[in-house]
């Protein structure tokens, strides 16, 4: 197929060559490149020597389709003329995916309950392949960020368990949140500060601090200010899921807009995980509001509150928010382990008591 005189082009060649001979070679790399002790292994650990030689013979003949070079160039040079990756590194990157697929399986999966444990790379005795991958890579499955892979429904999009209030003229957002008839108000601020960022939620009710939630994130290399603000914002409704407040009409306070628009995407967006959760929890303190009649229907208003404008609740929850960019944390005693929002922001506080 591929000559110096005579059929496809070179890139056309890798090309074929990446999405039709490297599968099926490799085909379940993740069960059959599994070594013991009694057979001999490479330095890395990775795979049986005889079968990585096999592999790297495959693939110098599918470089040389690829290039056209004479049979006696060197290996490495003609992966280099070919953009291809050295055979073990092909391995290994096919290892690798194999790995991260298991770690975003589903709940329902077999496999998801022992692949989100801790001390799985850790076995001594019995290990299968999937201790060994984990032991290879050190991947932290339960701090991968999931993104849905299917849109949400279009059906859906719009049709939350929220009322969302968003003020074009700021005079008039300042009188409407000052003047907020609910008794029950919550404002959720986020900052960055010196490389660090953190989340806190406050609690009024008929016009005194009654709680405090914080939450610190770590660093801005591996968390944003945007999701800091929807952690804030799952603070929030976590502090309305008490029993003792899910049944009052409430208002949550949030300035950044993005946020709150969010909250009606399609939530297939980076952070928009935690989007999801928040809308989890407002369905099921909505669900629990209807069962009593006797206090009528429970709302949540979503408000644009503007930032810096000398609103009370915002101010305090931005003093608060730049104390938790610092370091500070509330215990996460606070945060119950029942609630879904917890596995959405236990493993920032995990890796932060590991410093």
């Amino acid at each position: 197929m591929a000559r110096l005189t005579w059929g496809i082009l070179p890139k056309y060649a890798r090309c074929l060559y990446i999405s039709v001979a490297i599968p099926r070679i490799l085909y379940a790399v993740d069960i059959w490149c599994i070594t013991s002790r009694s057979e001999r292994m490479r330095e890395s650990k990775l795979g049986l020597a005889k079968v990585i030689d096999q592999v790297v013979t495959i693939q110098r003949a599918g470089a040389l389709a690829i290039t056209g070079g004479l049979r006696t160039s060197a290996t490495d040079l003609l992966n280099a003329h070919a953009y291809l990756l050295p055979a073990m590194l092909t391995v290994r990157k096919w290892c690798h995916h194999a790995l991260i697929r298991m770690a975003m399986l589903p709940k329902e999966h077999p496999l998801h309950k022992y692949i989100k444990q801790h001390r799985i790379g850790k076995i001594k005795r019995h290990k299968g392949p999937l201790h060994h991958l984990t032991k290879w890579f050190k991947v932290d499955a339960n701090a991968i960020k999931k993104i849905p892979s299917t849109a949400r429904d279009p059906s859906k999009i719009g049709k939350i368990p929220l009322v969302i209030s968003i003020t074009e003229n700021r005079e008039d957002l300042i009188k409407e949140t000052e003047g907020a008839p609910e008794d029950l108000q919550i404002y959720s601020d986020s900052s960055a500060l010196k490389g660090k960022v953190g989340a806190a939620a406050i609690l009024i009710l008929n016009g005194r601090h009654i709680q405090t939630l914080q939450f610190h994130l770590r660093t801005d290399t591996e968390h944003t200010v945007h999701k800091a603000e929807l952690v804030g914002l799952l603070l929030s409704l976590h502090m309305l899921s008490s029993r003792e407040y899910r049944r009052m009409p409430a208002m949550i306070g949030i300035d950044n807009q993005v946020a709150i628009k969010a909250l009606s995407s399609d939530l297939r967006s980076p952070g928009h995980h935690l989007a999801w959760e928040a809308l989890h929890i407002a369905s099921r303190i909505a669900k629990k509001g209807r069962k009593s009649r006797k206090l009528g229907k429970t709302t949540i208003t979503i408000r644009w509150t503007v930032g810096h404008e000398g609103i009370e609740g915002n101010e305090l929850a931005d003093k608060e928010a730049k104390e938790v960019a610092k370091g500070c944390t509330s215990d996460t005693k606070h945060i119950s382990k029942k609630k879904p929002a917890y596995n959405c922001l236990k493993m920032p506080y995990y890796a932060l008591l590991s410093q």
